[in-house]
């Protein structure tokens, strides 16, 4: 699996499906940037990007998919 796509997470310490998708990205050596809403500045910034704070959120070139679990098939596709 590869992508040229940027990839970005918007993710919580305490959100298992956040873990899930960034172990994901991680065992497919995906890079990613990961986004930490605990801290402020990244939760408006998730905020401003997407109208909502639903963790994880994944931005895929471009494309917002929220939730690991519900948008897996989605994320395998677009990594392709």
């Amino acid at each position: 699996m590869s992508t040229n796509a940027r990839v970005e997470v918007y993710s919580s310490p305490a959100c298992s499906d956040c873990s899930a998708g960034k172990k994901f990205l991680a065992d497919h050596n995906i890079d990613y940037v990961d986004h930490d809403v605990s801290d402020l500045s990244e939760a408006e910034a998730l905020k401003k990007l997407t109208g909502k704070s639903i963790v994880p959120t994944f931005v895929i070139g471009g494309k917002i998919l929220y939730g690991f679990a519900a948008s897996r098939k989605e994320i395998e596709d677009l990594l392709r």
